[in-house]
């Protein structure tokens, strides 16, 4: 090796003198075994405790390597006495290649080898004097090929090391007009081990540094290690000459174009560097590695350094020429690492979506799960909302809730307001309204303006009322949604209207309960929880027994399905249940469009699968006539009749072909079952017979006389009465009067 070797530095001591004992674990396993590849040369001990051990390692190269790497390489192994980081791997050969996993250093050489793509406290777990000379054998004979960097493996960064960090706004992401100076007001924030994090903005805080950005862009390089840190500004347009940037020139255009006020002269600076990197020398570039250099001169002192102005007083004085000796040699730089503000954009990219979404949304109610849904849309770039809630959080919310307890006592909008539009360097949330979207009071234009705006409404207040106002009585262009749990949190659901409010969020309610009452897995869907929980003393005061991490797993599926369900345009009832366990079944309800027919001042509502369910009832007792009850609900407020299901004729009634008396047998805890099953949501609501074929659906004299019984009966709860009439292939309804 002779003149080519770089002195290892240190104190030459004896192996057997060696205390860092990974460095005598080395010494000793060279100079005691039998191995062939390796030959131990000396032993130092530097000043500050480490040692190293020299020793010179055979490496297997081939014929033409790709990379200068000899066949008898001599190393350094540095080690530290506390052993809290990697043992330093140094090549002393002078001529060491400039090649891709070399460690960043201060001067070189000698090039230090980056062996492990590992945090260190997992490889001390299976360090071996024998597994580490191996590992640098390996690194020097894969390098030669040019096969240490796999082709499936990220490119490597052009400065490596650990540096404190700076958060740029987004759109730095991009080159931006260079022709005025961009003002950033940085504030710095200990991070502890980790190093200080410098968050800039273009807005002043009392506690922020004002800096002025100089945004430069290079040609593609090939991927690898600089191998020396810069400095200074001159070391900093010495580095970046590799990419074709001629920092000098550019920062004295620059400045000379700017309007230099006392401001402008006061600020620091801060270069950020777009380096774009290739593969192989002449790719395309496959990754953009961006650095920025912060210094603590001034821009007044910049420009004396790089010799274009000399201040006098305040105020610079311009050289010309310009003095190009002066080249920065005085103005020290700081490397960071750089990255950006999170925008909705790279929250959508981070959450695997294609694109963000700004539609307007506003969402009603923000109670456990609906807090919870809007944080989980917003971290994935979801929503431009406004928010509408009268409540305010109470210490036991925050159980649930996603605000903490500790503001405990304000509405529950607007510290949501401030939660949510801290999530994204934008703005998410444009109003917080504190009110009831039903009784909005003093704000009930606030309330109309945001709902009339939005493309997407929200119902996350599990309150029937608001649904039903939503779906009803908002004349608002907006796709109606409602996200709620069931009473006792296992299960939730989605209600979305399609695109063109076609099927609307009553209709969908309906067809839900339809469901519930059908499906045998949902028997006990609208239970209550096992416990409630008194917090306070009013008879009202109880909140249910309903775990977080629940409410957490399904705010997590009824964000995904909010998501999706505005993608198509599609309407969507899907109910979800969590077993005790989390684990989840999914029920999905196809949306059919209802009929709505006007009978005096009331509304009658049925669909498809009600008619299809009847004639399905009818057509095996033909030619006998049959009938049974209908099921469904009355909203007295808007006098309108929705009608969901039946209960089949009971066994004790009369069939005949021109005559039908419908039977009770049953019929009682049948319709108290159904009361049960649905709290209370779906009811009797009228009667229904059939007719034979080749018979008209015109009601009979007997018909009449029963629809008259049933109307006195029915007005006892203020209820029209309500019968219908299956035919061959029509459908007749009468609702309040039979004529």
């Amino acid at each position: 090796m002779g003149d080519l070797t770089v002195p290892p530095g240190g104190d030459l001591v004896g192996a057997d003198t060696l205390a860092v004992s990974k460095a005598k674990a080395v010494a000793d396993f060279l100079m005691g075994a039998d191995y062939p590849y390796g030959r131990f040369i000396e032993a130092r001990r530097l000043q500050d405790g480490r040692e190293s051990v020299v020793f010179e390692l055979v490496i297997e190269v081939g014929q033409e390597p790709i990379n200068d790497i000899r066949g008898v390489e001599r190393i350094a192994a540095v080690f530290d006495k506390k052993d809290s980081n990697y043992p330093e791997v140094l090549a002393l050969r002078m001529d060491f290649p400039k090649v891709p996993h070399l460690n960043l250093r201060s001067a070189t050489p000698p090039a230090s080898l980056c062996l492990y793509d590992e945090p260190y406290r997992d490889v001390q777990l299976r360090w071996t004097a024998v597994s580490f000379i191996q590992c640098i054998r390996d690194w020097l004979a894969l390098t030669a090929e040019g096969k240490l960097h796999g082709n499936d493996q990220p490119l490597e960064p052009i400065l490596l090391g650990p540096f404190n960090t700076l958060v740029l706004p987004s759109d730095l992401s991009q080159l931006n007009d260079v022709s005025t100076p961009e003002h950033l007001f940085i504030t710095a924030r200990d991070a502890g081990p980790r190093g200080t994090v410098l968050m800039a903005t273009r807005q002043r805080d009392r506690n922020s540094l004002h800096f002025v950005a100089v945004s430069v862009r290079g040609k593609p390089q090939t991927h690898g290690i600089i191998q020396r840190s810069p400095c200074t500004l001159m070391d900093l347009h010495d580095l970046l000459g590799a990419a074709d940037i001629d920092l000098l020139a550019q920062l004295r255009a620059r400045l000379l174009a700017w309007e230099t006020d006392a401001a402008l002269l006061d600020a620091k600076v801060v270069v950020i560097a777009f380096l774009p990197k290739t593969r192989e020398p002449g790719g395309e570039p496959e990754s953009l590695e961006i650095r920025s250099f912060a210094s603590p001169s001034t821009v007044a002192e910049l420009g004396v350094d790089i010799g274009i102005w000399r201040m006098s007083g305040k105020y610079p004085g311009r050289l010309i020429p310009t003095d190009d000796s002066r080249r920065g040699e005085n103005v020290q730089v700081e490397i960071l690492n750089t990255v950006f503000a999170l925008s909705r954009e790279t929250a959508a990219a981070l959450n695997g979506l294609a694109q963000s979404d700004a539609r307007r949304v506003t969402a009603v109610g923000l109670g456990a799960l609906g807090s919870q849904l809007v944080t989980n849309l917003a971290k994935a770039g979801f929503g431009k909302w406004t928010f509408i809630d009268d409540d305010y959080l109470l210490p036991h919310n925050a159980a649930r809730h996603q605000l903490p307890s500790n503001v405990a006592g304000f509405p529950k909008a607007a510290v949501m307001e401030a939660v949510t539009n801290a999530v994204l360097e934008e703005l998410l949330v444009t109003e917080a309204i504190v009110a009831n979207v039903l009784e909005p009071g003093e704000k009930a234009a606030s309330v109309q303006k945001v709902l009339m705006g939005a493309d997407l409404i929200a119902d996350f207040s599990a309150d029937v009322a608001v649904s039903r106002y939503l779906a009803r009585d908002l004349d608002a262009p907006g796709r109606r949604f409602s996200l709620f749990l069931n009473p006792s949190g296992t299960d939730l659901i989605l209600l979305a209207e399609d695109q063109d409010r076609e099927i609307r969020l009553d209709h969908l309610e309906m067809q839900y309960y339809r469901e519930v009452l059908r499906n045998p897995n949902l028997k006990r869907h609208m239970q209550d929880a096992p416990g409630r929980l008194r917090y306070a003393h009013s008879c009202r005061d109880l909140t249910s027994v309903v775990p977080q991490d629940v409410v957490a797993l399904h705010a997590a599926i009824g964000s995904r399905a909010l998501r999706e369900a505005t993608a198509d345009g599609a309407a969507r009832i899907k109910i979800w249940s969590a077993a005790p366990n989390l684990s989840v079944s999914a029920f999905d309800v196809s949306p059919v469009r209802v009929t709505t027919c006007q009978f005096g001042g009331w509304a009658l509502c049925y669909d498809p699968v009600l008619l299809e369910t009847i004639q399905d009832l009818r057509a095996p007792k033909l030619p006998n006539e049959t009938g049974g009850v209908l099921i469904g609900t009355f909203d007295y407020h808007r006098k309108v009749v929705y009608v969901v299901d039946t209960v089949p004729s009971p066994p004790d009634s009369q069939e005949w072909p021109t005559l039908y008396i419908r039977g009770s047998k049953g019929l009682q805890a049948q319709i108290k079952s159904i009361r049960e099953t649905t709290k209370g949501m779906l009811q009797y609501v009228g009667e229904w017979h059939s007719h034979p074929d080749g018979f008209s659906c015109r009601p009979s004299g007997d018909d009449k006389k029963v629809f008259s019984w049933l109307a006195t009966w029915m007005a006892l709860d203020g209820a029209p009465a309500l019968m219908a009439i299956a035919g061959q292939n029509e459908f007749a309804w009468f609702l309040g009067l039979m004529t």
